[in-house]
């Protein structure tokens, strides 16, 4: 039977439609948004949204993407050229496939000079983004040990977004490095020009310049990792020396282990696997420790001695218990209140408050302050009374 003319005007119009967008049938499909979704989360075939279970970048429409944007292209010109003669393509199939391609790794999108995290490119964004070839691909196998490695570090990296952890991880290893070392008594500053190396990359670029470097990377974290712990546990404890040390540098003692604290900080030392200081420590502190007791015991009996000849004057002996408290008030005398010294922060503390030189201060004015309080008690009892130096 003939067709009718309608049937026949439109068969022809269909034929002129293919004749015309000979590639339409590679992204006629309704499914395009599915696509979109399933990149934009990470999964790593999108593309099963629109039944396709080969790799990504071999899908017709992803080909053709990837021909034609060689150095680069914007987002509005390929959407432009690929709805035009021969393709026709519907705008979702175009995004889609960009945004496939770009969560595989075979496509690099920047926006105003800023690269893009794959959850960050939405349709919205695809006009304004600039995308480039890949000069290299990251196989999922290379995927899973890069996401290992960040993994090590503590950096989050979900499924094809690995290129932003790249840039953490490297600028985590920088920063980690600056601690590693330092000034004397720490080690010099470990060399980062690897990093820096690394970090003049991008893209899958940089991604297998980590993955080449692998095993080098790690061990920095490691090493780097252990040198920083160990930096903040002995500083701290290494300037305690240096004070302590300061404080009995008349001590034979102290004389002899500041020879061995000198040498921690020319031979930069202090990172050793056996920590120098805590012996150290020790000693300069139980020779400080004795030292305090030795200046507290002297102030005490001098203190006690005065205090006897004081009390057996008649002038002392004859005012009111209320009027000596006031003389020696006056006078500053009190006795000695010697501060714990049980832990090396004690002792400091101890001497911070009052230092050897200080405790052999109070004791030398002893015997003028008692002077001054039993002038003030003669003058209570006989306001005329003089006292002179012979």
């Amino acid at each position: 039977m003939e067709a009718s003319l309608p049937d026949r005007v439109k068969a022809a119009a269909e034929a002129s439609l293919v004749r015309l967008f000979p590639e339409f049938h590679e992204a006629d499909d309704r499914r395009w948004a599915q696509v979109i979704e399933r990149a934009r989360r990470g999964d790593e075939h999108p593309l099963q949204a629109v039944e396709f279970s080969g790799k990504t970048e071999e899908h017709p429409v992803c080909a053709a993407l990837l021909g034609f944007v060689g150095a680069g292209k914007k987002g509005r010109d390929l959407r432009a050229h690929f709805s035009a003669p021969p393709y026709g393509w519907p705008r979702d199939a175009v995004d889609a496939g960009l945004i496939a391609l770009f969560g595989a790794g075979h496509l690099r999108a920047t926006a105003n000079g800023v690269a893009l995290r794959p959850p960050h490119l939405d349709q919205g964004k695809v006009p304004a983004t600039d995308f480039r070839v890949e000069s290299a691909t990251i196989d999922t196998r290379q995927r899973l040990k890069l996401r290992k490695l960040f993994q090590d570090a503590s950096i989050p990296c979900k499924p094809n977004e690995e290129s932003a952890a790249a840039a953490e991880l490297l600028k985590a290893l920088t920063d980690l490095a600056q601690s590693a070392g330092g000034e004397g008594p720490l080690p010099p500053l470990p060399s980062t020009r690897h990093l820096a190396d690394l970090q003049a990359l991008a893209g899958n670029e940089q991604l297998l310049g980590i993955l080449q470097q692998h095993d080098e990377l790690a061990k920095n974290f490691e090493q780097w990792s252990k040198l920083r712990r160990l930096a903040k546990e002995r500083l701290p404890a290494y300037q305690r020396l240096l004070a302590l040390a300061a404080h009995g540098q008349e001590l034979e003692a102290v004389q002899e282990a500041q020879a061995q604290i000198d040498a921690i900080a020319a031979n930069r030392s202090l990172l050793d696997a056996a920590d120098p200081v805590p012996d150290l420590a020790r000693t300069v502190a139980e020779a400080l420790r004795s030292a305090l007791v030795e200046a507290a015991s002297k102030h005490g009996e001098a203190y006690a001695a005065q205090q006897t000849r004081l009390e057996s004057t008649d002038s002392w002996q004859r005012i009111e218990q209320e009027a000596r408290a006031a003389i020696l008030r006056q006078a500053r005398i009190e006795p000695a209140d010697p501060s714990p010294t049980g832990t090396e922060q004690e002792v400091l503390d101890s001497l911070d408050r009052l230092s050897l030189d200080g405790w052999r201060t109070r004791t030398a004015a002893l015997p003028q302050l008692f002077a001054e309080a039993r002038a003030q008690a003669d003058k209570l009892v006989e306001p005329k009374t003089r006292h002179i130096k012979l």
